[in-house]
Order: structure tokens, then sequence, then C-alpha cells
């Protein structure tokens, strides 16, 4: 190869800052799985945070997690709860005022 028709080790190239590879940018960089208990907790504490670029995600159709999904049986007024873990409320997360 001839000194002509070799390539100089530095090179200028006009317009691209970086060969890097540009992280992928999200629109929502956060994903909570799962909307029970501690799924809606972390919601509540992204939004009190003012932090509201995240999504949650569930398999059943509405939030809840497995308590207070299904009943005794189709014929029962008694409800039962099925969740293995009870709602606590505390300083940070007092109970409702609209709790009926």
């Amino acid at each position: 190869m001839y000194p002509h028709e070799q390539v100089s080790r530095h090179m200028t190239v006009k317009g691209i800052r970086s060969f890097k590879r540009l992280p992928h940018q999200y629109k929502d960089p956060r994903v909570i799985i799962g909307a029970g208990h501690i799924g809606l907790r972390c919601a509540i504490f992204l939004v009190n945070r003012k932090q509201t670029d995240f999504v949650v995600f569930d398999r059943m159709f509405r939030v809840g997690g497995t308590s207070w999904m299904y009943q005794a049986n189709s014929t029962s007024k008694l409800q039962t709860e099925y969740g293995a873990y009870h709602m606590g409320y505390g300083m940070d997360y007092p109970i409702p005022t609209d709790f009926t």
C-alpha cells in the first residue's frame, strides 16, 4: 500500500460529535410491576416526590392485587379477603377521609 492510499490515524468527521451509541430515551423511564398494595405505595411515593414519569402494569383488569378480589362464592353475601396481607396505614399513608 502506498502512503497516499493509507487512512490517517486521526480524522475529523464534520457533524458527528462522537461514535459512541446514544442511550435510548424512554417515554416513561420507570415502571412499576403490579398494582397491588406495594405497587400503589411505590406510585404514591413517586407522585409525592413530583416524579410522574412512570407507568404501572398489572395482570388484572383493576388495581388492588390479590386483596378483595374474590367472594367466598357467588351466592354468599360474605366478602372474604383473598390476599395474604392487610392494608397498613401509618403517618406517611393515613386512612382516607372518604373511607366507607
